[in-house]
């Protein structure tokens, strides 16, 4: 699939279900998390 403005590829694997998608996505963030942070680029904040 093609992104219609840039041209840019979507990353899709088909061997993949729907949930198994969701759990690769979350560890992705995990694991840029703490490198995001030390950058200065995200800062957290309590939510109460």
């Amino acid at each position: 699939m093609k992104n219609k403005f840039c041209g840019g590829d979507v990353w899709k694997n088909m061997r993949l279900t729907l949930e198994e998608v969701h759990v690769l996505y979350q560890s992705a963030k995990e694991t840029l998390l703490p490198v995001l942070r030390k950058r200065g680029m995200i800062k957290l904040t309590e939510v109460i």
